[in-house]
């Protein structure tokens, strides 16, 4: 019953939102509740640990490893290549840092998802997220993809002129009627588009996240597992990317 009753309380926020004729958008903060109602409802409101694969354009899987995401901000990836080398990949709100063998890599490839994003489970905790990222968590606008209309967090620039490129600005894309993530966009160009959600035991989270960035191929994270994980209290401390 208390299921069912979360169920009919989450259906009444969506429909409270849902964007009417004629484009007018509901406030960000109303925007950011509702997304954080959803991450509640999806079980992502907890610390999770994914099993991943990269995979390259071609098809081919370039490596192997595990994601944890933590609600608080936090993020981090190993990666293990078929030569043997070991990348590590940490994000802390809006700083970054990577490593390959204990190294640190000056020019490391944008691998690592912000999906902190997913599992927020506030409004306010969801506008400090995205404003550690760089984003302005006061801006909401409509956007579309090829298959979803979406609520844009964090704004998006529109040229002026066909002929011009948008800016890069940091925002999080979801479907209008869900709220269900769809992209996260970076302020240096990077983008992660969201595939659907899969559920495993009750945790829902993306069957896979295309990541784009300039000049650079398109890659895959095929998200094979996931699970709650209880991570000692250093588990993202930047010491962990120095040690072997």
């Amino acid at each position: 019953m208390r299921r069912r009753s979360r169920a009919f309380a989450l259906a009444g926020v969506f429909a409270a939102l849902a964007a009417p004729a004629t484009g007018v958008v509901p406030a960000a903060d109303r925007i950011a509740g509702a997304i954080a109602e959803h991450n509640r409802e999806s079980g992502r409101a907890r610390r999770i640990g994914l099993d991943v694969a990269l995979v390259g354009a071609s098809g081919g899987v370039e490596a192997t490893g595990q994601l944890w995401s933590d609600p608080r901000g936090f993020a981090r990836l190993e990666l293990l290549r078929p030569d043997g080398a070991r990348e590590r990949f940490l994000m802390r709100g809006g700083r970054f840092g990577a490593s390959r063998d204990g190294e640190r890599m000056p020019s490391p490839p944008a691998l690592l998802p912000p999906l902190f994003l997913l599992q927020v489970d506030t409004e306010s905790a969801l506008r400090a997220a995205l404003l550690a990222l760089g984003g302005d968590p006061n801006q909401a606008v409509l956007g579309h993809t090829e298959r979803e209309d979406c609520y844009v967090l964090g704004g998006r620039d529109i040229p002026d002129r066909a002929s011009e490129p948008p800016r890069d600005r940091v925002a999080f894309w979801v479907d209008q009627e869900t709220f269900e993530a769809v992209a996260i966009h970076l302020e240096d160009g990077v983008r992660f588009h969201l595939g659907p959600t899969e559920d495993h035991a009750g945790l829902r989270v993306p069957a896979w996240i295309d990541i784009d960035g300039p000049g650079r191929e398109r890659l895959r994270l095929e998200i094979r597992a996931a699970e709650p994980v209880d991570a000692a209290p250093g588990a993202f401390d930047p010491s962990w990317l120095r040690s072997r």
